[in-house]
């Protein structure tokens, strides 16, 4: 299954729509956090940095700068790209299965033997 990577017509007007109610602009990681959380995406501080990095852009310490809307849509689109990107990784399923048992998103900690035999018999994979 090929998945598109682009943002469509409607998520750009939705990126717009979305932009334009922003009293202020955008002059700050929080001002960006909370417009990506009103378009559905709960980021951390940390990873809108490197999507601002991806996408060249730095706040300056001397200068309230502002995200323009087309900076925000590529931001938006990068984000996409990255979402995209990691339903092709046949690893994610692994991985997510590995945190809901207990284990980190980072890959690191463990899950209790005991806690994946019962996940394993409630779906029917092994008896207790």
């Amino acid at each position: 299954v090929h998945r598109i990577k682009s943002l469509t017509d409607a998520e750009k007007r939705a990126c717009a729509h979305h932009f334009q109610t922003v009293q202020g602009g955008v002059n700050t990681l929080l001002k960006l956090q909370a417009l990506v959380n009103m378009c559905g995406q709960e980021l951390a501080v940390e990873e809108l940095e490197q999507l601002l990095e991806e996408v060249g852009f730095a706040f300056s310490p001397r200068h309230r700068n502002n995200i323009g809307l087309d900076t925000f849509t590529a931001v938006m689109q990068a984000l996409k790209a990255r979402h995209v990107e990691a339903l092709e990784d046949p690893e994610l399923e692994t991985v997510d299965a590995f945190v809901a048992m207990g284990g980190n998103a980072d890959r690191t900690g463990h899950v209790d033997s005991q806690a994946l035999v019962r996940a394993m018999a409630s779906l029917g994979l092994v008896e207790e």
